[in-house]
C-alpha cells in the first residue's frame, strides 16, 4: 500500500476515534406528583417522545441526551448542564417538558423522552423531527410529528394526531379521531368515536365501531374504511375507494380515476346516485330506477329509499354489493 494511503487511512481512523471519544451522552430522570386530572405537555426538538400509562397521582420523566453536532467540550458541558437542571416545570397539576428557553443550550443537544402519565391526564407531545408513540392516555391526546411516525394506541378520549411526512398508526380511540399526513399511509382501527383521516399521497385505512360521522381524503393513494355506519365523506384523487358498512346518514363516495366498490348488507335501504364518465356500474342491490336511463349513470331507490349515497369516478368502475 502506498505511503501516502496508510496515511490517510490513519488519519480516517485517528478522526473517527477523535469523533467517537468527544460524543457524549447523558440521562437525566425525575418523579412528580400530580392530582387529577393532570395535564402534560412534552417537546423535543429532534428527538423521540414515548408516554405510556404509569401509577396514580405520578408522571415519571427519563431524559436520553446526546450531542446534535460537532460542539465538542461545549456539547458536553451542555449536557452535564441539563442532567443537573432538567427542563421540567410543575405548576400545580399541569407538567411541561422539553422547553429550553437557552438557545445555545438547545441547539447543541437531541433529548429523547420516555414519559410515564397518570391514566387520568391529557397529553401534549410535539416532537420537529422524531417519533412519537403514545398508550394507555386516559383523556384526550394531541400529538405532532414534524417528519417523523406517529403511533398511538388505547386511548381514552379524544386524538388528535400529525405528521408533515410520517406514518400514522392509531389503534383504539374511544373517542373522536383526526388525523393528517403529508405524505405517509394512515392506519387506524377501533375507533369509537368520529373519525377523520387525511393525507397527501398515502394509503388510508379506517376501521369504526360506532356511528361517527367518517371523512378520508388522500391525493394519491387507496381508501378502505370498514364499519362505517354514520355520514361518510371519502375522496381519492387518483386511487380506489373500498367501503364496508351499513349507511345510517348520506354517503359521498369519489375518486377521480380509481375504483369504488360498497359493500352493503342485503337489507340496506338507500337512495343511489352513481356516475362514472368511461367505467361500468355493477349494482347487486335492486334499484328502482328514477328518471331518464343515461350512459355511465344510475340513479334510484333502494328497497324503498333511505340515506342519499353518491358514487362518482372520472374512469373508474363502481361495483355496489
Amino acid at each position: 500500500m502506498p505511503r501516502f494511503t496508510r496515511a490517510a487511512v490513519a488519519l480516517a481512523i485517528v478522526s473517527l476515534s477523535a469523533a467517537t471519544a468527544l460524543a457524549a451522552e447523558g440521562r437525566f430522570e425525575r418523579t412528580l406528583q400530580v392530582g387529577a386530572p393532570a395535564a402534560v405537555s412534552i417537546t423535543a426538538g429532534s428527538g423521540n417522545i414515548t408516554v405510556t400509562r404509569g401509577a396514580a397521582g405520578t408522571v415519571t420523566v427519563r431524559g436520553r441526551i446526546t450531542d446534535n453536532e460537532w460542539y465538542g467540550e461545549g456539547a458536553t458541558a451542555a449536557i452535564r448542564q441539563v442532567e443537573q437542571n432538567p427542563p421540567i416545570v410543575q405548576q400545580g397539576n399541569n407538567v411541561t417538558i422539553g422547553k429550553i428557553a437557552d438557545e445555545s443550550i438547545a441547539k447543541k443537544l437531541t433529548i429523547s423522552y420516555e414519559v410515564t402519565v397518570p391514566e387520568a391526564a391529557d397529553l401534549t407531545a410535539r416532537s420537529g423531527s422524531g417519533d412519537v408513540i403514545a398508550q394507555g392516555i386516559g383523556r384526550d391526546a394531541n400529538l405532532t410529528s414534524g417528519s417523523g411516525s406517529i403511533t398511538a394506541s388505547d386511548i381514552g378520549g379524544a386524538l388528535s394526531a400529525s405528521t408533515g411526512s410520517g406514518s400514522l398508526a392509531i389503534d383504539r380511540v374511544r373517542g373522536e379521531l383526526r388525523v393528517k399526513s403529508g405524505s405517509g399511509d394512515i392506519r387506524a382501527t377501533g375507533i369509537g368515536g368520529a373519525a377523520s383521516a387525511e393525507t397527501g399521497s398515502g394509503d388510508i385505512r379506517v376501521e369504526v365501531s360506532g356511528t361517527g360521522e367518517v371523512s378520508a381524503s388522500s391525493g394519491s393513494g387507496d381508501l378502505t374504511i370498514t364499519g362505517a355506519r354514520g355520514a361518510l365523506r371519502a375522496k381519492a384523487a387518483s386511487g380506489d375507494v373500498t367501503v364496508d358498512g351499513t349507511p345510517g346518514a348520506a354517503w359521498e363516495v369519489r375518486s377521480a380515476s380509481g375504483d369504488v366498490v360498497l359493500t352493503l348488507p342485503a337489507t340496506a335501504a338507500f337512495t343511489l346516485d352513481a356516475r362514472s364518465n368511461s367505467g361500468r356500474i355493477d349494482s347487486k342491490a335492486p334499484v328502482t330506477v328514477q328518471g331518464d336511463l343515461a350512459k355511465g349513470t344510475l340513479r334510484g331507490e333502494v328497497r324503498g329509499g333511505g340515506p342519499a349515497i353518491t358514487i362518482s369516478t372520472a374512469s373508474g368502475d363502481i361495483t355496489i354489493k
